[in-house]
């Protein structure tokens, strides 16, 4: 890390992905920017990777996984203890500043950081617990390309796998169903 060189370019370098992020129109628009952010290994709503085949070590697949959360486990938005609602507490101010430094305006970024937890939430009730994901069965479920767009119907899939350099994929390992059908949900029913 190149720090002194980091204070100096600021914000700088966040400005276009900022830009595109605010221009989000429609579930096309979120699809591009999904392909932009993965490139860059910034995990929106989910992540790739080339893993070894579970059942077949001599090979590898593109394996889809959940992600998009900024607490590091799922049970940080959804437990309902004191120290997970203190938690939440001040992770909210967190997102506020986060927000501001970014360039949102100081009077829209505690609105905008509740909506950026609003979302995170919903992500967070779709995800898979950490007993789950210890079950390695539970977490491969091989989809074509077909099956996965009729999960998750308004990810453009093949405009995503384009863009992620995976342009000849056919068959993805899912870690989850429902998350995928979740966040197909989800680019539905948040307004842009």
């Amino acid at each position: 890390m190149h720090e002194p060189g980091d204070e100096l370019r600021g914000d700088r370098p966040l400005k276009p992905l900022l830009g595109k992020a605010r221009a989000l129109r429609d579930a096309k628009s979120v699809t591009a920017l999904l392909g932009e952010l993965h490139r860059q290994k910034i995990w929106a709503l989910f992540d790739v990777s080339a893993e070894q085949d579970f059942k077949d070590a001599t090979r590898y697949l593109t394996y889809l996984d959940q992600n998009g959360l900024g607490l590091p486990d799922r049970d940080y938005y959804v437990k309902d203890d004191e120290k997970s609602k203190e938690l939440r507490g001040k992770y909210l101010p967190h997102l506020e500043r986060t927000l501001v430094l970014a360039g949102t305006p100081k009077a829209q970024a505690k609105a905008a950081a509740e909506d950026v937890m609003s979302i995170e939430t919903e992500l967070a009730k779709i995800s898979k617990t950490r007993v789950q994901r210890r079950d390695p069965h539970g977490l491969y479920n091989p989809v074509t390309k077909t099956e996965i767009a009729a999960l998750s119907p308004l990810v453009g899939w093949d405009a995503y796998l384009k863009a992620v350099g995976l342009a000849g994929t056919e068959q993805l390992v899912i870690t989850s169903k429902p998350f995928f059908e979740g966040t197909s949900k989800l680019i539905e029913s948040v307004p842009m």
